[in-house]
């Protein structure tokens, strides 16, 4: 429908005000937190290592804006395990990053992979240190 008017008459249409949220504000609260104590250098080196290559993909992919963003994953959760060692690290783009933890897959240590719950299987393609 909105396809066969004008632009003027689509904006007069579709207003949003149910997409607003009156709501919206910044709130200053005190807390208590956990915070995570480890050394990060032990990360900054691993993405020195590979390059700022994801270790499944093998890309970089912020190469082309000139940038340098990938993430330390912890192969163990840290919060289970409180391993910090380069062994439990891995350097992941932010994709491979979410989708780990999004998928739960079951890393094989020895074969080098992620199986995910749909039987799909990753291998890393970069691999100096694990």
């Amino acid at each position: 429908y909105l396809s066969t008017v004008s632009e003027e008459r689509a904006e007069e249409i579709i207003t949003f005000e149910e997409w607003k949220d009156p709501m919206a504000a910044i709130k200053v609260v005190n807390q208590l937190k956990k915070v995570r104590v480890l050394n990060q250098s032990i990360g900054r080196e691993l993405k020195n290592l590979y390059k700022y290559k994801c270790q499944i993909c093998g890309e970089n992919f912020a190469e082309k804006y000139d940038g340098k963003i990938v993430e330390a994953h912890h192969i163990d959760s840290f919060v289970k395990s409180l391993n910090n060692d380069a062994k439990n690290l891995m350097i992941v783009c932010p994709s491979h990053h979410r989708t780990i933890h999004a998928m739960k897959p079951v890393y094989k240590r020895r074969k080098k992979l992620y199986l995910y719950p749909n039987g799909l299987e990753e291998r890393l393609r970069l691999n100096e240190h694990l």
